[in-house]
């Protein structure tokens, strides 16, 4: 799967979940590494944010989706020690790096389970999650409107869901600069060191062509979400929104 991330707009045929599952098990051996030094580590503070905004409270059931190598969950944890966590992810191969890195942590399986499954057809019941949160991974979905349906499903009513993920720049200048970075350094080294330049062609070229933050709000909204946040980081270079469940759609 090879992009000009220049020109190329990703369809829902490059989206289908065995195609996203498949790329994220090729390149899930070096994920970890080229996440936190491609974005200098700040990636880790988005994180930390991301969960700061859900007010993760003791005894919750918070749900990890597209939970990758685990990095969200963990700091959800780290936040509150005393909630539970489930991940789902497409991707065996990084559910596998996610388990290893919760038991170095010490994390039983009642602290952080870990589910393979797509977020268009999650295997849960309704109304059981008291939060759900999804970085970086709802560009990768086929459907957008059937996954928030799907994550408005499974949240109690009041339950509130974070999405983090990447944008672009709005201010002119800085907006150049990193799209010089973005569709030229960061493909070079992540597919050298990947050895996978698609997946890594792939990235610029989703982030180019997702819809904006402003538009994404507006579909949660018809969900049935209440935009409780909206807030850039980074000079605009990603974004959280936070969205509640309303109340007098509990069966939704």
């Amino acid at each position: 799967m090879s992009f000009d991330s220049r020109k190329a707009i990703p369809t829902n045929h490059e989206k289908h979940p065995s195609r996203i599952g498949q790329m994220f098990n090729r390149i899930a051996p070096t994920y970890d590494f080229l996440n936190h030094f491609l974005s200098a580590g700040i990636d880790v503070k988005w994180r930390k944010a991301a969960v700061r905004g859900l007010g993760i409270e003791r005894g919750n059931l918070v749900l990890d989706l597209a939970c990758g190598t685990g990095d969200l969950g963990f700091a959800a944890l780290e936040k509150e020690p005393y909630c539970q966590v489930i991940g789902i992810d497409l991707a065996f191969n990084m559910l596998q790096i996610a388990r290893k890195k919760a038991a170095r942590k010490g994390l039983d399986t009642g602290q952080y389970t870990f589910f393979s499954g797509d977020i268009l057809r999650l295997p849960f019941h309704s109304s059981i999650f008291d939060r759900a949160m999804v970085a970086f991974g709802i560009r990768n979905v086929m459907d957008t409107g059937r996954a928030f349906k799907e994550i408005y499903r499974v949240l109690k009513p009041h339950g509130l869901l974070a999405v983090l993920e990447f944008t672009l720049p709005r201010k002119p200048l800085l907006r150049d600069l990193y799209l010089i970075y973005f569709r030229k350094l960061l493909p070079f080294i992540g597919g050298l060191v990947s050895g996978d330049p698609g997946a890594y062609q792939y990235l610029p070229s989703s982030v180019d062509s997702f819809t904006p933050p402003e538009v994404l709000s507006l579909e949660m909204q018809k969900t049935g979400f209440i935009i409780r946040t909206t807030k850039l980081y980074t000079g605009g270079i990603s974004y959280l929104l936070l969205g509640e469940k309303k109340a007098n759609n509990a069966s939704a």
